[in-house]
């Protein structure tokens, strides 16, 4: 199962890789550093799909806080934003990598105050139980049992030659 955590260094990384000269603030954004990116959870939704299967519906806003008050600088944050969440984010854990698209991206531009909202949203299809070793199915045992007069065909040629009432 991927959680918030994961999928929150995974945007981290991303941002960082890209952008490799801007700041991205963990703390509190009283103080803003220009420029720089500031990561907000939004919040999940989970959505029952089957026994052990949910549908996990997780958003971020990104912030971006220009350095010049210029919209050229605004457009250009939002078009390499865009290039770069476009890629799947790489989720690891001990076993294995996991690819997350993005479900949603929206962009919002302040030329005001010189800053770009940017809401990503994730909908991933998880299996949550206690037991998560990646066996997805169980052996089933299965018992038949005949009548004296029952007869079971295995070929489906035989079962062309029988007649049904």
């Amino acid at each position: 199962m991927i959680s918030t955590i994961e999928l929150y260094k995974a945007i981290r990384e991303r941002l960082e890789k890209t952008f490799p000269n801007v700041l991205v603030q963990q703390k509190d954004i009283k103080n803003i550093q220009r420029p720089s990116f500031y990561i907000q959870y939004v919040g999940k939704n989970l959505d029952k799909q089957a026994l052990e299967y949910w549908e996990d519906r997780i958003s971020f806003n990104i912030v971006y806080f220009s350095q010049r008050e210029e919209l050229l600088e605004l457009l250009e944050v939002e078009e390499n934003f865009i290039r770069a969440f476009k890629d799947a984010l790489l989720i690891k854990d001990d076993t294995k990598v996991i690819e997350v698209k993005k479900d949603a991206l929206n962009v919002n531009l302040n030329e005001e105050d010189y800053f770009i909202n940017l809401t990503i949203d994730f909908v991933l299809m998880q299996r949550m139980s206690d037991d998560e070793d990646g066996d997805e199915m169980e052996e089933i045992g299965v018992s038949i049992q005949n009548s004296e007069d029952s007869v079971l065909y295995e070929n489906e040629e035989i079962m062309s030659d029988v007649e049904i009432n």
